[in-house]
């Protein structure tokens, strides 16, 4: 059995769909085995802006993982996208104004708890792109397109219930940004 750590989930939405957002995470992330520790709260990205002291409001969550931070954040790079190639059916073809054929939804990104030397401070070290692509030995370019394979491979081991959850929370999503 692999270790179990702490991770943190951030979810930005530029477009404010944090509550479809964060429900469509918590499915795919308490499937792939995660246990959430504490309910999603409020906060900011102050990594966005620190010249600028521009921030982004983003949601966050903690959960207990045996997922390597690696793997799950290329997992999580595939789950920032929406392919409406899959939503054709339930999309009427007049309300289709996207030109392309993935939809960011969001930015997702995974965060490990560390201690400071003396154990008495907890920070946390976001897991970046470049980590991800010398752990598993991907190119920059390749990282959506195996993140939304290892997505896609993970989805197809999930029940149909929870597989009609999160199409019922992605058509949501796309139906809310076609109103913007």
């Amino acid at each position: 059995m692999s270790k179990s750590l702490i991770v943190r989930i951030s979810v930005n939405d530029q477009f404010g769909l944090y509550d479809e957002n964060c429900r469509r995470v918590d499915q795919i992330l308490k499937a792939l085995g995660l246990k959430p520790m504490t309910n999603w709260k409020q906060g900011k990205d102050l990594e966005l802006g620190i010249l600028s002291g521009a921030t982004a409001i983003v949601k966050m969550r903690e959960y207990e993982s045996t997922v390597a931070p690696e793997i799950l954040k290329l997992i999580l790079l595939g789950i920032q996208y929406i392919d409406l190639r899959d939503y054709y059916t339930e999309i009427p073809l007049v309300e289709r104004p996207f030109t392309e054929q993935l939809i960011k939804v969001a930015d997702i990104d995974v965060w490990v708890s560390s201690k400071s030397l003396f154990k008495l401070l907890t920070y946390w070290n976001k897991v970046s792109k470049e980590q991800v692509c010398k752990k598993l030995h991907l190119k920059p370019d390749e990282l959506i397109s195996v993140g939304l394979e290892k997505y896609r491979e993970h989805l197809n081991t999930l029940s149909p219930e929870i597989k009609e959850e999160i199409k019922h929370i992605e058509v949501e999503i796309i139906k809310k940004r076609l109103k913007m």
